[in-house]
């Protein structure tokens, strides 16, 4: 299992390995697909296929937006599948090749691979695909399928990564030394909407430099040592209205939304569910 999804009030989608599968709440399966068994048309799947982490579900998840490809290979393209008109549409992205991969291969004892986190949310009739190594976000207009690309340059930290990580390692360690080393710059979250006040809010932080994490291979970002927290803010055609530090801030927002024009996190209160709230006072 990948992930699981609730669709609507009465339905839930779970995937893996290339397959959906949505139930209803008293447990019984409503439908399935399974992408490599699937006809669009004239587009074919390769065996590997699958959709990337968090895609989009539309329609009751009859419509799916999201990045398909191998994740060890790493050729991910934006598509929008329609598994009821059995259609597949490959979306191009307009300067994708302009901008930096930071994809990392381990090949050794494990093989496998790393690379930023490509969020897709919606807000209204757009869908905000963003990337956690750089501030440049596409959106895509579901009335037309029209997509383009928006870049802004934040004042307080860079507007991307470095780069010039090696593209492929022999040894975890070596992996688990390269990828700490990327945490400490910029990371950027999924802006997220706010439709009380018709703004986007985007945190973005750094980690601090740490010894090599001996834990499982795979470790988010946001779960190392905090250095530094921001929140920049956007009207609703992100333009750049304002940014700050968020002083004294140390530990990143997590499954951020907005309710009634204030900023809902989640946070671990010994094992139980909480939320911190957050209200920004303009100046």
């Amino acid at each position: 299992l990948s992930w699981i999804r609730l669709l609507n009030e009465n339905e839930v989608l779970l995937s893996g390995f290339g397959k959906f599968m949505i139930f209803d709440l008293e447990g019984k399966k409503i439908r399935e697909h399974y992408l490599n068994k699937e006809t669009f048309g004239e587009s074919f799947l390769a065996a590997g296929d699958d959709f990337d982490r968090n895609p989009l579900l539309l329609r009751n998840g009859e419509v799916v937006y999201g990045y398909l490809g191998d994740g060890i290979i790493g050729n991910w393209t934006f598509v929008k599948a329609d598994f009821k008109e059995k259609k597949l549409t490959p979306i191009e992205l307009p300067g994708i090749g302009d901008l930096p991969d930071y994809r990392i291969l381990l090949e050794g004892e494990i093989n496998s691979s790393a690379s930023p986190e490509r969020v897709l949310k919606k807000a209204g009739d757009r869908i905000i695909l963003s990337n956690s190594a750089f501030s440049t976000i596409y959106l895509l207009d579901l009335k037309n399928d029209s997509i383009y690309q928006i870049g802004y340059n934040p004042k307080l930290s860079p507007k991307q990564k470095k780069g010039g990580y090696p593209e492929k390692v022999e040894s975890v360690d070596r992996f688990r030394e390269v990828m700490a080393e990327i945490d400490t710059e910029i990371n950027f979250q999924p802006p997220v909407w706010d439709e009380q006040n018709r703004k986007f809010y985007r945190f973005s932080f750094e980690t601090l430099p740490t010894d090599i994490y001996n834990g499982p291979l795979f470790l988010s970002p946001h779960q190392r040592p905090i250095s530094k927290v921001f929140l920049s803010v956007f009207d609703e055609n992100f333009n750049l209205l304002g940014e700050t530090l968020l002083d004294g801030l140390k530990q990143v927002p997590n499954s951020v939304f907005v309710r009634d024009g204030q900023i809902w996190s989640y946070v671990n209160v010994d094992d139980e569910l909480g939320f911190v709230r957050m209200t920004i006072n303009y100046e």
